[in-house]
This record gives structure tokens, sequence and C-alpha cells, in this order.
């Protein structure tokens, strides 16, 4: 018999998602939070008779994860001076950069 089963993330921050298994791939699970801070995550796993739907098992697995802010990278701005030649310099910022 190949069992379904269903998966429940509950990532603690009042979003659940719920994906179902049918013994054909593992669904990859992305969430993003919005604020920094200790949440509780937990997966529960059930396992049903294709037969007559019934339960087979139940197992919760709960696990605190804490988030961080994402880091801002500090502005990168300067003109440097081409050793090659001083008269062309190299400008660097955030995005882009331009040899003059």
């Amino acid at each position: 018999i190949l069992y379904e089963s269903t998966w429940k993330w509950d990532f603690g921050d009042g979003n659940i998602a719920t994906y179902a298994y049918n013994n054909q791939h593992i669904p990859l699970i992305h969430h993003t939070y919005n604020s920094p801070g200790v949440y509780s995550v937990s997966l529960t796993a059930t396992m049903k008779n294709p037969v007559d739907n019934s339960v087979v098992t139940t197992n919760t697995v709960t696990k605190d994860v804490e988030v961080y802010l994402t880091p801002e990278v500090p502005a990168v701005t300067g003109h440097f001076n081409n050793c090659d030649d001083p008269e062309k310099e190299y400008v660097i910022d955030n995005y882009n950069s331009s040899y003059n």
C-alpha cells in the first residue's frame, strides 16, 4: 500500500502551508518573515491509508528559529586612478562602474 501524506507547516507567525505528498516528489518549502525575532516553527506529517482514508500516523516536530534583519550593504563609491595611465580614472558606485 502506498500511503498518502500531508505536511502542514506552521511558521509561527500566523502563516500556515499544507502540502500533499503522493510518493512522487517532496515539495520545496519557502517562507519569508516580515520581522526579525524568534519563531516556533512546526511540521506535522500525517499519513493516511488511501483505501479507507483512515489516519495511520501523525508526527509533529517543533523547533525555534531565530530570524535576523537582512544586512544593508554600505555604499561603495570612489574615484581610483589607473596606475598604467594616470590620466584615466575608474569610477565605482553601488550599481555602476565606468572607466574614463
